[in-house]
């Protein structure tokens, strides 16, 4: 099994779920008084229909939790340590290929790197990378390195 279908949520996790989910709680139980009071409408649809509001709230969780938690790992985009190539001069700014994906970058320090050259990403600034220039390291026979 993977590390993540193992993974279960945290307290902080369950805690930031819930604090999202109250402003909708708070409108349909507002709604539910506004109707029993103003509409004479029976307290016992007021109080089902804030049981189903929160029923889906908790049925939602299992399949949404993951959304909530905390990234360590730096999150989708947390390329650093990673290397790519220069498609184009970076003097000091130019585009860089890491993987398949095409990155904004600067070069560290202002110093110019040239286009096809082989960089390491040292910091992740948004959309924008900060490189600098990697020799070439020894390729281990039957490993692709990255373009």
């Amino acid at each position: 099994m993977s590390k993540e279908s193992d993974a279960r949520p945290d307290r902080a996790t369950i805690l930031r779920y819930i604090g999202l989910q109250l402003p909708g709680f708070t409108f349909v139980s507002l709604l539910g008084a506004a109707a029993v009071e103003w509409l004479d409408v029976a307290a016992i649809w007021a109080i089902g229909a804030i049981a189903l509001w929160v029923a889906k709230d908790a049925a939602m969780f299992p399949f949404v939790w993951r959304a909530y938690a905390n990234r360590t790992d730096g999150g989708l985009h947390d390329i650093r340590g990673r290397f790519g190539r220069a498609e184009e001069d970076l003097a000091p700014e130019g585009r860089v290929q890491v993987g398949s994906e095409h990155w904004r970058a600067v070069a560290a320090g202002g110093t110019p790197i040239p286009a096809d050259s082989r960089v390491r990403v040292i910091d992740v600034h948004g959309l924008r990378i900060t490189v600098e220039r990697a020799d070439e390291p020894p390729v281990p026979a039957g490993v692709t390195p990255d373009p």
